[in-house]
């Protein structure tokens, strides 16, 4: 969704997620990125603040990277299972 809903605040989501996951956020934006859904951008350190508010930069994602997505090379880790690439921005990789 481009644009925050409207019955629900930056503030309220910031305390749904320290409540829920013990994160208190230095930053909170909106990111408008689409896709259906809302997403907020959090941090915990206040120098991120920029993270994800250029959206002329995006970047291959995985989607899932987690252990059952992955398979072990003679180079090390690769990740496999690519049926929910996208394209993000690039605090999406972050996993």
């Amino acid at each position: 969704m481009r644009t925050p809903p409207e019955d629900l605040t930056e503030e309220q989501v910031a305390a749904a997620v320290s409540r829920h996951w013990s994160i208190t956020a230095a930053t909170i934006g909106y990111a408008p990125l689409g896709f259906g859904s809302h997403h907020w951008l959090l941090s915990d350190d206040p120098l991120a603040a920029g993270i994800g508010t250029n959206q002329d930069v995006w970047v291959i994602t995985h989607g899932e990277p987690k252990a059952n997505n992955t398979m072990m090379t003679a180079e090390g880790p690769v990740l496999v299972d690519w049926d929910t690439v996208a394209l993000a921005a690039p605090a999406r990789t972050c996993g």
